[in-house]
């Protein structure tokens, strides 16, 4: 059964889920190692993904299904487990709810290969399956994430998102919250980047985004709603078929810059009111080394700034 615990030392918080260890891995360092042929989300093998959730159909056949993960980082169970007493350590049983969500059944479009009213699909999906697991007892925060490409962590290349249900919020997001309470950092931050439009990238249709200031990663950026929202799960599909059209575009910007390219898309929401929901989308263009890994400092070798600007030249040939 996978476990949560809280490192005494560092104060860390990690899951220790050896069933994760069993999941395919169709990525060696080279090449693919599993093919069409043999992907469990293509159609045809639905028999090999758990029994669906969820799915979107189109002409009597799926475009989108929602499936448990086989292989869970945390097991649904209606109790929080308490198994270690010892004084100094502290641990629990992981619970919470794992999904996969399998974006199409094409084993080789990513998001800038899909129209804008599929990629309409995939959002609403997301915000679905958020609005039902927020409702869970006991689940405080959805983290809905993409890993896409080797370097971002992808086990299967067949286009895919997952989503973790948690019991407890995240300590990287309480910070998040804690300076959108004191200072309403994220509205702040886009007043100064509209204004300024120094790491400006993309402002339409009620989106902004920027190249955050402190970009960890190197072109990484931030989709934020334009005004105040603080729920992801509370965007309605008119607001899912603007944003559908906003990412797309900036993700083909992307593409026209640097080719292919493995990153992560991550979904930031919580049901509080002075939480701001935004996409953080971090291009994995080379891998965490030792002093990122050994003092938690990133080093970028591309600015904000420039990387800003580049985007933007690409957006205007679109």
């Amino acid at each position: 059964m996978p476990e949560i615990r809280h490192d005494p030392v560092t104060g860390s918080t990690v899951i220790i889920s050896p069933e994760r260890g069993f999941r395919p891995i169709a990525f060696s360092p080279d090449e693919y190692t599993h093919t069409v042929d043999t992907c469990p989300f293509c159609p045809g093998r639905e028999e090999r993904t758990p029994p669906e959730i969820m799915r979107v159909e189109r002409n009597g056949k799926w475009i989108v299904r929602v499936v448990p993960n086989k292989f869970p980082a945390v097991v649904s169970k209606e109790h929080n487990e308490k198994f270690f007493r010892h004084k100094f350590y502290r641990g629990e049983l992981a619970t919470g709810y794992h999904e996969v969500v399998i974006e199409t059944p094409d084993h080789f479009k990513d998001l800038a290969d899909q129209s804008e009213e599929h990629l309409f699909e995939i959002l609403r999906v997301y915000r679905e399956r958020y609005r039902a697991l927020i409702g869970k007892p006991g689940i405080r925060y959805v983290h809905i994430f993409r890993n896409w490409g080797k370097y971002a962590g992808a086990s299967l290349p067949h286009p895919h998102t997952q989503i973790l249900a948690l019991r407890a919020i995240p300590e990287h997001i309480k910070r998040e919250l804690e300076a959108m309470k004191r200072r309403k950092a994220l509205c702040r931050v886009l007043d100064i980047e509209v204004r300024t439009k120094e790491r400006l990238i993309m402002n339409e249709s009620g989106f902004v985004a920027i190249a955050p200031f402190g970009s960890r990663f190197s072109y990484e950026s931030w989709i934020v709603p334009s005004e105040h929202e603080s729920s992801f799960g509370e965007a309605s599909d008119e607001r899912l078929k603007y944003l559908a059209k906003f990412l797309l575009k900036l993700l083909k910007s992307y593409r026209m810059e640097l080719n292919g390219f493995s990153y992560n898309l991550i979904i930031h929401s919580i049901e509080d009111h002075d939480f701001h929901w935004h996409i953080e989308i971090l291009p994995r263009l080379v891998g965490l080394a030792g002093f990122e890994v050994g003092t938690g400092y990133y080093i970028n070798t591309v600015s904000p700034e420039t990387a800003a600007e580049k985007l933007r030249k690409h957006l205007a040939d679109l």
